[in-house]
């Protein structure tokens, strides 16, 4: 017999004094322009930042400076529950996370039966904090007394190590692979940040007959995370900066493929350094044309994250 789903994955009762606990929560979170004057990244305005970046005798280029050593101490250090940092959650990232399942809720509302939640699940979720994250802010969003509309059910192949920090909570998360999970949850969206390097769930996730639409967040080079070919589309050669700026394919086996821009341009990761202009993570959307686009209603309501879009019969 399987294990049931986590209990406090549907968004749990999001009353006036679960939205007050949130709101206290989540202003605790950084926001991108917070962290770049902190460490002083480049354009970022800090009087007294001079990077002095030199090649190593390994034949990389880094920078001794103090603010790129107090950056890399701050990745190194990780998150406030003990998780590494591959992506770093600032307020900017989960409120637009947030914003984007709604969109897509308001967008599969006739998709839904009997107006049920929009049924989220994140794979490779690790501890389970951006889960949290999001239900924290997404019960912000909820008119007082209501539900929001959305269950977020985190999921992650390793059992959570809760107990390797006294600082690290114990996040709701599903014991199963990424097949299993998807399998268990039958899920409306699916949610991947920092997919493992190499790995890749694109394929599966495409072939879940529930899935409508997923969100990928990470280095879309495949150079730190995913395939570049199977994930991210591109052809195999050299993953620099330039390379990452790339526009990935509009279209993709009948899947419309949107960068969503405003969140990559504000995104930090472990990879960024404060001396260099580039950013390498970015937060891309891809939905099932002949579902979520076949309706004007639908592309109206999605154009904010996806700009203008036809309907996959042209008009």
């Amino acid at each position: 017999m399987s294990a049931p789903l986590p209990a406090a994955t549907p968004g749990a009762a999001l009353g006036p004094s679960a939205v007050d606990g949130a709101a206290a929560a989540h202003t605790q979170l950084p926001s991108p322009r917070e962290l770049e004057r902190r460490f002083g990244f480049v354009g970022a305005g800090v009087q007294g930042a001079q990077h002095e970046p030199e090649p190593s005798a390994g034949g990389s280029v880094r920078c001794a400076c103090a603010h790129c050593a107090a950056w890399a101490e701050f990745i190194a250090r990780g998150a406030p529950d003990g998780s590494r940092q591959y992506e770093v959650f600032t307020r900017t990232l989960v409120a637009g996370l947030a914003s984007a399942l709604l969109a897509l809720r308001a967008a599969l509302r006739d998709e839904l039966p009997d107006g049920r939640e929009l049924r989220v699940l994140e794979l490779g979720a690790g501890s389970g904090r951006l889960a949290h994250l999001l239900r924290e802010e997404l019960a912000l969003r909820a008119p007082a007394g209501d539900d929001v509309g959305v269950c977020l059910i985190a999921s992650d192949i390793a059992q959570p190590m809760a107990k390797q920090s006294s600082a690290r909570r114990d996040y709701p998360v599903l014991h199963a692979d990424h097949r299993q999970a998807l399998l268990r949850c039958s899920p409306d969206v699916v949610l991947a940040c920092w997919m493992p390097l190499g790995a890749d769930w694109t394929a599966v996730i495409r072939q879940t007959h529930t899935v409508h639409a997923f969100v990928l967040v990470g280095d879309t080079t495949g150079a730190l995370c995913g395939d570049p070919v199977k994930t991210w589309a591109r052809a195999r050669r050299g993953t620099s900066a330039d390379a990452n700026a790339a526009v990935l394919p509009a279209r993709l086996n009948g899947w419309a493929v949107r960068e969503l821009a405003a969140l990559s341009a504000a995104q930090l990761c472990m990879a960024d350094e404060p001396w260099l202009c580039a950013r390498h993570s970015r937060t891309v959307l891809v939905v099932r044309e002949e579902r979520v686009l076949s309706g004007r209603a639908a592309r109206a309501l999605l154009a904010p994250l996806l700009g203008p879009l036809a309907s996959p019969d042209g008009s």
